[in-house]
């Protein structure tokens, strides 16, 4: 029972101690309590002063509470995480707190002042600054936010808010700020989501939004600047934006994010390594991950982009890729296949004229990167240069796969030097080579009306390579390589044999094979090497063997052809009428009767040579020309030459004539003429005219020369020797140099392979020799009559006997042979008639017979 008593006594004493005690703190809160200096083992509080009035007032200068003591504290940094903490404590403020003034209140390096009083409730931390009037009611608070600052968002909201914190529901309408951006702002916190909706925001940039938002969502760099960087505009606006956030797990929910806008006076840049493209205004659109962008007025360098679009899909996820849509109807010009370039794609055509129809679209994965690419170009009666050369096109197709380029259904024509149809291939970007399949509707390589090359209608494989400096195409059917230079287009051709029969020059020139280069700047000039040349000329060379191999250089300079051989034996020239004029040098001219008749006509040609022989195929007959000059015009042929110290021979061809005259020509022309040994020395000159080469009559005056034929001249000395009656006919103007002639003629005429000598008469100074007579040229068969007069002084005795002397003697007053010649050329024989001749002189008894009337009646 004691026991008892005494644990009632200490309990008694204990509760009165602490009535006493709980008094004086009653009083002293009634009072208030102010410390200036109050120091706990974890915490620090200078000018602490504690009031209780009814509700509790309190403030403080100074506190300062170690970093560790926050448990999870590095994950608190964040606005989101202090806001959400500071509404919590929001029931507890209105209902425990009349004034709350704590100032400077460190929490590590972090700082903050909290300030609450007549419902007004300020917070200013590194993170957050919330200035509210708090209107308690049942469920919570009406709350009329002047400022709730997200600093680390550097988002600013300001309206009015209903708070249910007994269901921990938010609702609030009003406006925000956030970098360049302000508009209106609505959302509402259920369950931990909030869900927002902004609404008639605008802003001057992007740039400041986008890197906070970067950051914040860990997006991609590249898909940032694609959203701001690589598009910028002057002004934004917004007319909605929602989305959701998860404040317990601060997720963003970026998927569910959608949102319309408006942007003006954009410039879009696709590559850093080209110009942007302007747009005038375009509606963005952000929908299921996807940013799209619908262009008004797009220009890129002055071109119209009407119809272009940019897409960026899936900008919240892996996967990301920017969408370019490109549509165009300028030029598919050097501004639009630099776009490809910077992509590493080298579409090799550029369009310089015409019109284009055309779209692009570029598929770009961020990460990693990768390019698919795909465009359609419809270009119409174009101006186009392909790797460099330049074409024009009356339609093309061109459709771009990734790498790869298709043409379908092409015309191409390049200047004057070809034009080709369904033309169908693939360019190998890459590669860059291509192939393709041509209807070459012609191919013409001209100067002005100098034809060098013209062939119609055939089809051909073309090969185009510009992976190197210079860009060549090949055409397979013609043996042809052109290569496009920087300054000139050379056009190589191994081997010009198929290209004969289409090239009027090469055909005029009697080309039959060789490797020829065509360098030129402008397709008006060329400069043609033609190396290992075969051709047929009428031309022989001095070794006997005929001119038919040389390398040639020629230059085309517009409608001017200069030629020169590496040979030195033949240069020509072609003027502007055509006509061809030729130095020949050291080159025998063999003519033909069968190429002047030829069904072709002769090109005009002018020619002048130097040591050049003509030779006269058909009569076998060759003129020793010192130089010459003469003209070649469709079938007629002229010379006019010289040869010795002073001949001059003029010759003239056509198809029913050949005219030949020559004065001042010595015996050995004339022999070289006759093909026989048959003159020496003297002076001749050389009449002939005729139909062809096979049928024309002459005559050959003779001066001071000797008759020497080395067979036939030879056997009638010996036959004179051998014959004693005729050894009085062997006067002195018979000797070893030959037949003396003071004064000659022959009159003879050609009948297709007989050769008629229809007189000739020799005058010597004792003796004169006249005769007729055939020469077949097929077997050399000979059936000459000579007739070799003699005494001519002797016969002064019968004279003078009237009549007589004329019957006898004939008006030379001579006594005469006659020699019949027979057998061949190689092997004559001799028959005389002597023994008749002195008193009947047969030849002369007609002859004189014919001319008696005429001297009788003188």
């Amino acid at each position: 029972m004691r026991i008892i008593s005494k644990i009632a006594k200490i309990t008694l004493i204990t509760i009165a101690i602490l009535m006493v005690i709980l008094s004086l703190l009653f009083v002293w809160l009634k009072f208030g309590i102010n410390v200036g200096n109050l120091n706990f083992q974890y915490f620090t509080v200078k000018q602490l002063y504690i009031k209780f009035d009814k509700k509790i007032l309190i403030s403080a200068d100074d506190i300062e509470i170690p970093l560790n003591l926050e448990p999870n504290s590095s994950s608190n940094h964040s606005s989101t995480n202090q806001i959400k903490k500071i509404t919590t404590y929001f029931p507890y403020l209105n209902k425990f707190f009349k004034e709350i003034n704590l100032k400077n209140i460190k929490v590590g390096e972090n700082s903050a002042t909290v300030l609450y009083k007549n419902d007004i409730f300020y917070i200013d931390s590194a993170f957050l600054k919330v200035d509210v009037k708090l209107k308690a009611k049942d469920d919570g608070f009406d709350i009329s936010i002047n400022e709730l600052s997200l600093k680390d968002f550097e988002l600013v909201i300001k309206g009015e808010m209903d708070a249910n914190f007994a269901n921990n529901l938010y609702d609030f309408n009003g406006s925000f700020q956030t970098h360049e951006i302000n508009g209106k702002l609505d959302f509402d916190i259920k369950n931990g989501i909030l869900n927002y909706y902004i609404t008639d925001a605008t802003a001057a940039s992007l740039e400041h939004f986008m890197n906070e938002l970067g950051i914040k969502a860990a997006m991609d760099k590249e898909i940032s600047e694609w959203i701001y960087g690589k598009i910028i505009a002057s002004r934004y606006d917004v007319t909605q934006l929602k989305g959701e956030i998860d404040l317990n797990n601060q997720d963003f929910m970026l998927d569910k994010l959608t949102g319309e806008a408006y942007a003006y006076d954009l410039n879009i840049s696709f590559n850093d390594k080209l110009p942007s493209a302007y747009v005038s205004e375009a509606f963005i659109e952000l929908r299921d991950g996807d940013l799209s962008f619908i262009l008004k007025d797009p220009q890129y360098e002055g071109k119209s982009l009407f119809g272009s679009s940019v897409k960026i899909t899936n900008l919240f996820k892996t996967g990301t890729k920017v969408l370019l849509n490109l549509a165009t109807d300028s030029l598919l010009d050097k501004n639009v296949t630099n776009i490809l370039k910077a992509y590493d794609i080298n579409l090799p055509i550029a369009q310089t004229s015409g019109t284009l129809n055309s779209s692009l679209n570029l598929d770009i994965n961020i990460e990693p990167y990768a390019l698919k690419a795909h465009g359609k170009f419809e270009l119409k009666n174009a101006n186009l240069e392909i790797a460099g050369a330049k074409f024009s096109s009356k339609k093309a197709s061109v459709e771009l796969n990734d790498t790869d380029v298709d043409i379908k259904n092409a015309n191409l024509k390049m200047a004057n030097l070809f034009e080709a149809n369904d033309i169908n291939g693939k360019i190998d970007t890459v590669k860059m080579k291509a192939k393709f399949d041509a209807n070459f509707a012609k191919v013409n390589i001209n100067a002005n009306d100098t034809k060098l090359y013209n062939r119609e209608n055939f089809k051909s494989k073309v090969e185009l390579d510009f992976s190197k400096k210079d860009t060549t195409l090949n055409i397979a059917n013609l043996n042809t390589l052109i290569t496009f230079k920087d300054k000139n287009t050379s056009i190589e051709i191994s081997d010009i044999t198929p290209l004969l029969p289409y090239s009027r020059l090469l055909k005029e020139l009697g080309v039959r094979a060789g490797f020829v280069v065509i360098d030129s700047p402008d397709f008006a000039k060329f400069n043609i090497v033609a190396k290992n040349v075969l051709f047929t000329t009428p031309f022989r060379k001095k070794d006997g063997l005929m001119y038919e191999n040389d390398d040639l250089n020629i230059k085309v300079d517009k409608n001017k052809v200069f030629a020169t051989t590496k040979s030195g034996l033949l240069s020509f020239n072609i003027d502007e009428k055509e006509s061809i004029n030729a130095t020949i040098k050291n080159l025998d001219f063999i003519l033909s009767n069968s190429d002047n008749n030829d069904s072709t006509n002769m090109p005009d040609v002018n020619f002048n040579a130097q040591n050049s022989f003509l030779v006269l195929k058909d009569l076998n007959k060759t003129i020793e020309f010192s130089s010459y000059s003469g003209n070649l015009n469709k079938k007629n042929i002229k010379f006019n030459g010289k040869t010795g110290e002073n001949g001059d021979i003029t010759l003239n061809l056509m198809p029913n004539l050949m005219w030949l005259f020559a004065s001042g020509i010595s015996g050995k022309d004339v022999n070289n003429f006759l093909n026989m040994q048959s003159f020496d020395d003297g002076n001749f000159t050389l009449k002939v005219v005729g139909n062809s080469q096979k049928d024309y009559r002459g005559e050959i005056l003779i001066h001071d020369a000797f008759l020497k034929d080395y067979v036939l001249y030879q056997r009638l000395l010996s036959f004179l020797n051998s014959v004693p009656a005729l050894l009085t006919f062997k006067t002195p103007d018979f000797n070893d140099k030959g037949f003396s002639v003071k004064d000659g003629k022959v009159y003879f005429m050609r009948k297709d392979n007989q050769i008629l000598i229809q007189a000739m008469d020799f005058k010597g100074t004792s003796a004169d020799i006249g005769g007729k007579g055939v020469i077949d040229l097929n077997t050399d068969d000979l059936n000459i009559d000579l007739e070799i007069k003699y005494l001519k002084d002797a016969s002064s005795i019968i004279d003078y006997i009237p009549l007589v002397n004329q019957i006898l003697l004939g008006s030379d007053r001579t006594i005469s042979t006659v020699i019949k010649i027979r057998g061949t050329l190689q092997n004559p024989t001799y028959e005389s008639q002597v023994l008749s001749d002195v008193l009947l002189s047969p030849f002369n008894i007609i002859k004189n017979t014919l001319e008696l009337p005429f001297v009788m009646f003188e």
